[in-house]
């Protein structure tokens, strides 16, 4: 944990099992300083988007049973395959230079590997204060200045987007006041900049009323930029019908300090990495006035944090 200047290292096993000599050589592991020599992933055997025009029809489906006051996300997958094994320092170092404003998450269990290079928080609690944010609506990032503020200022005055992001607010502020006593946000979304997209963003803090928060992370999650509004609805819709399984796409990780304060991300912008293959994934949020085509290009646009750190972004 990296905090005001200073860095922590958590160090978690059984007192049973717990050696004072495995703890030092870890430090010392952590603390030398040494250079890495990153290989690269060889070439790439095949790139495919998994079920793409199906999902393309299912949108069109979903999109004729909404109404102005229902959002549906449904997410899809891009699988790739290498002619060498995904390395983690590889892909870690790829996206260290890529995106400098995201949380960077790995999990590794057996020979699978969980990757996400988020820009969402889910909630933080610092001294009994909530801070929440509301992430949705995305466009593109060019890096030409003059272009990328013309697009904001599209983006600022595009209804789907804005519609879009008030279902997400509007849910998490109804899902934390059985919790808080006082609520503070921007009331007209601000710009979330990352390296490859613009989102729009509203900033939420609240007061907690009693120390337990445990039920908050149920009730945020999934938040509508994951699920949709109404939520039962939705989650009950994506379960019905998304191709395949999310897996901990999207899901709620983070953790819970001994002063009980906690911070816990939404792990979108996502792979699942077995050996010589990585299945991204990407979704997007549907709402009556959405066209199929740009909701696939919209998740074309998600797949570039993670075919960056691939070092395959010229393969799309």
């Amino acid at each position: 944990t990296m905090t005001e200047g200073s860095t922590y290292i958590t160090y978690t096993t059984k007192r049973a099992t717990f050696e004072l000599a495995k703890f030092n050589a870890v430090i010392q592991h952590l603390t030398q300083n040494t250079t890495v020599i990153h290989d690269d992933l060889g070439k790439v055997k095949r790139i495919e988007d998994i079920y793409k025009e199906e999902w393309r029809d299912l949108v069109r489906d979903t999109i004729a049973q909404l109404n102005e006051n229902n959002k549906i996300v449904l997410a899809r997958k891009r699988m790739i395959q290498f002619e060498k094994q995904i390395k983690i320092p590889f892909i870690l170092n790829q996206a260290m230079q890529s995106e400098r404003n995201s949380y960077l998450f790995v999990l590794e269990s057996e020979d699978s590997i969980f990757f996400s290079q988020t820009p969402e928080q889910l909630m933080e609690v610092k001294n009994d204060v909530i801070y929440t944010k509301a992430v949705a609506g995305t466009i593109k990032r060019t890096h030409d200045e003059a272009e990328d503020l013309r697009n904001i200022e599209q983006f600022l005055q595009d209804t789907k987007n804005l519609n879009e992001h008030q279902f997400v607010v509007d849910s998490i502020l109804n899902d934390i006041k059985p919790y808080v006593n006082e609520v503070n946000y921007n009331e007209s979304p601000k710009i979330l900049t990352n390296d490859h997209l613009y989102h729009l963003l509203t900033e939420i803090t609240g007061t907690l009323t009693n120390e337990s928060y445990i039920g908050l992370i149920d009730h945020l999650h999934p938040t509508p930029a994951l699920g949709g509004f109404p939520k039962d609805e939705a989650v009950s819709y994506i379960e019905k019908n998304e191709f395949g399984t999310r897996g901990l796409y999207g899901a709620p990780v983070g953790f819970i300090d001994m002063y009980d304060d906690c911070e816990f991300i939404v792990a979108i912008r996502s792979m699942l990495i077995k050996n010589q293959q990585a299945t991204l994934f990407a979704g997007c949020g549907i709402v009556h006035d959405s066209d199929p085509d740009s909701e696939v290009e919209e998740t074309a646009v998600k797949f570039t944090p993670m075919m960056r750190a691939l070092g395959v972004d010229g393969n799309d």
